[in-house]
């Protein structure tokens, strides 16, 4: 599962990307009450493959802490984690599709 960002961003460099494929990872609580979750993201599918560092997008978030009910949502934390994010973005006008 991944994150391919659709609109156009510019990295913390000052770089315009057009694209990024992004990589989530995330833990859920103790309790099972909250998620965190962090994205890295990169120049491509590719790179990422390829071991090559990650890029980072300027002013747009890499880490999110979300509540969370075990007993009451989907046990795939990782698939919720994607959704937060996609979410997170469109919230700032980007567009972020998830792939499975």
């Amino acid at each position: 599962m991944s994150l391919i960002l659709n609109t156009r961003a510019k990295t913390i460099n000052g770089i315009s990307v057009d694209t990024a494929y992004g990589r989530v990872a995330a833990t859920d609580s103790f309790k099972g009450d909250a998620i965190q979750a962090s994205l890295d993201w990169y120049a491509s599918e590719e790179d990422f493959l390829a071991g090559r560092d990650a890029i980072y997008l300027e002013a747009e978030p890499t880490t999110s802490y979300f509540p969370y009910n075990r007993d009451q949502e989907s046990k795939d934390i990782l698939d919720l984690a994607h959704e937060n994010f996609v979410a997170i973005y469109a919230d700032n006008g980007l567009s972020v599709t998830k792939v499975l």
